[in-house]
């Protein structure tokens, strides 16, 4: 990547692209998998996602402070292998911001908070073993990081959308508190009734 000004260009294209598709879409991944490029870089990219996403075997164990020195001076271009490597040292609070911010991939951001980080940009069969699955308490910690970032995002529509979206379907991770002020920030939210009604 260092000497391909083109594959970097490639890489942040890609990001905007996605960022710009309107709900429902897909996940990252699968939109990367479906407008694959035929080039070396591309599938090399593709296979080091897979080999950092996966949770079994040896690639598990990987050198995780080692790889992350290597991809920093990278990281505008390598969004998704950031988050990953954040969720494995624990640093969920800034892969969760950056699966909102830096690729918008909102459903792959609930599912971080569901499943744990380590369990994002795995293969689409890839098995999630239960003992790698957050506790209901990380999972609400989780959620109650993906609501700040929601909170945060630009577009005012979005943000209500994907803000009211987010309370409604797991409104039985957050406390009262919590859903309070995000309407108040909000108001929009309580005409749309997101409330305490599912509960897991």
């Amino acid at each position: 990547m260092e000497g391909s000004p083109e594959s970097r260009e490639g890489l942040l294209q890609t990001y905007e692209t996605y960022r710009a598709l309107h709900p429902p879409k897909p996940t990252y991944r699968q939109f990367i998998t479906d407008n694959a490029i035929n080039s070396e870089w591309w599938n090399s990219r593709l296979r080091l996602l897979q080999l950092l996403g996966t949770n079994q075997g040896a690639t598990s164990s990987y050198d995780v402070p080692s790889i992350l020195s290597r991809l920093t001076p990278y990281e505008k271009e390598l969004v998704p292998e950031m988050i990953i490597l954040n969720g494995r040292q624990g640093r969920h609070e800034e892969a969760i911001r950056l699966l909102t911010h830096g690729l918008g991939d909102f459903d792959t951001a609930i599912s971080y908070c569901l499943l744990g980080g380590s369990s994002i940009f795995r293969p689409a069969s890839g098995f999630v073993p239960q003992e790698s699955i957050p506790s209901r308490d990380e999972q609400a910690k989780l959620f109650s990081y993906l609501l700040h970032e929601f909170l945060r995002i630009e577009d005012l529509s979005d943000r209500i959308e994907r803000t009211g979206e987010l309370l409604e379907r797991f409104g039985g991770w957050f406390d009262v508190a919590t859903v309070s002020t995000a309407s108040v920030l909000l108001p929009s939210l309580a005409d749309k009734g997101v409330g305490f009604e599912h509960d897991p």
